[in-house]
């Protein structure tokens, strides 16, 4: 049903559990699993002097989870593929709707105080081209 899985993950708990799931269904379907991480560049502008500093700490932070991820899915003897993007997550996600049949996402990820679901998996929801299951922790 599935053939190609894309879990966006930013670290979150709520993103933990939607990488748990997009492992689940793609055990399920023998599906491709990808997972991604967005750099979101927006949240540098209010620091012009530090961002190179401040940019460098959230890559290598979206590096690590994206590395905590791959382990999971090794346990479980996957094949993954990493992709570390810049810009505003909600944008980048949609732009990579168009390789996957499902994306796989929490309601929220941090930094988002949106009572029943985040900002950007409801541009997610409203713009991929493709199936989008958002996990509600």
């Amino acid at each position: 049903m599935y053939k190609n899985i894309l879990v966006a993950t930013d670290g979150s708990y709520q993103s933990k559990a939607a990488e748990d799931r997009a492992i689940k269904l793609a055990l399920n379907f023998s599906s491709n699993l990808t997972g991604a991480y967005v750099v979101d560049i927006g949240r540098f502008r209010w620091a012009e002097e530090l961002i190179h500093e401040v940019y460098a700490k959230v890559k290598k932070e979206g590096e690590e989870v994206l590395r905590r991820f791959s382990e999971k899915t090794a346990t479980y003897e996957m094949d993954v593929e990493l992709i570390l993007l810049e810009g505003h997550p909600a944008y980048e996600i949609v732009k990579l709707s168009e390789r996957y049949d499902l994306i796989v996402m929490g309601s929220r990820g941090y930094g988002t105080e949106e009572i029943a679901l985040g900002s950007i998996a409801q541009r997610v929801v409203r713009r991929a081209k493709c199936d989008v299951l958002v996990i509600k922790v």
